[in-house]
């Protein structure tokens, strides 16, 4: 399996929460700037993952303490 740089960042909390809302039977996009989602069966969906994109780590941490935040307060 081939090792993400240091400097990139892969939309997990959107896959998860595309993930959670397929799971749910609810409607998502399928396609979207960052993701896109093929079904394959009934209930059998692929993430396709373009290209990681190259972020400054400073900038990851207070994007990820951000979305840390939120979901405390959900």
């Amino acid at each position: 399996m081939e090792q993400l740089p240091e400097n990139s960042y892969v939309r997990v909390l959107e896959m998860l929460t595309k993930a959670m809302n397929l799971w749910a039977n609810k409607s998502v996009e399928m396609t979207t700037e960052h993701l896109q989602i093929i079904q394959e069966g009934k209930r059998i969906f692929k993430f396709i993952i373009p290209e990681d994109e190259k972020y400054d780590p400073q900038l990851l941490k207070e994007i990820y303490a951000g979305q840390l935040k939120a979901m405390q307060s959900a």
